[in-house]
């Protein structure tokens, strides 16, 4: 893998009762994921805040992942979802496998100044309907996304 291209990161820690893993970058066809280098049975936490885009070839590889992830390990959950993995979640049933979404990023924009920030959100918090600006303190929308539900 070269260096500044576009690839994926992914570290892989053994912590007590399971395993993290922290995923950053691009997600493609030439993306490495292989569920062996995931040791162990028991749980499983991804963090998923780092992920930067995906291409179709990433989805299969993504979900091909994260299946054989959900076969291995009791329990599987994924944190800081990004809103470009939110987008195909919401598109693609089984994209998340078994996971289970522990919280995610919304993006908010503001319509005064142009501000565009990201708030990570609890997977069974509220989404409130707006905010403030930490630009210009006037009100903060969250952009559309596919599926609020």
């Amino acid at each position: 893998m070269g260096m500044g291209g576009r690839h994926l990161k992914m570290i892989v820690t053994e912590r007590a009762g399971g395993v993290e893993i922290v995923l950053s970058g691009f997600i493609s066809e030439k993306a490495e994921m292989d569920p062996e280098t995931v040791m162990g049975d028991g749980r499983c936490i991804i963090d998923a805040g780092g992920i930067l885009s995906i291409n179709s070839f990433g989805v299969r590889t993504f979900v091909n992942f994260l299946d054989a992830v959900c076969d291995k390990c009791s329990e599987v959950r994924i944190r800081r979802l990004p809103p470009v993995l939110v987008c195909q979640a919401s598109m693609i049933p089984t994209f998340l496998s078994r996971a289970r979404v522990e919280s995610f990023f919304t993006p908010w924009c503001c319509l005064e100044c142009g501000h565009e920030t990201l708030k990570l959100q609890d997977f069974n918090d509220h989404l409130p309907d707006k905010g403030i600006c930490p630009e210009c303190a006037t009100e903060l929308y969250a952009e559309e996304t596919p599926d609020k539900k």
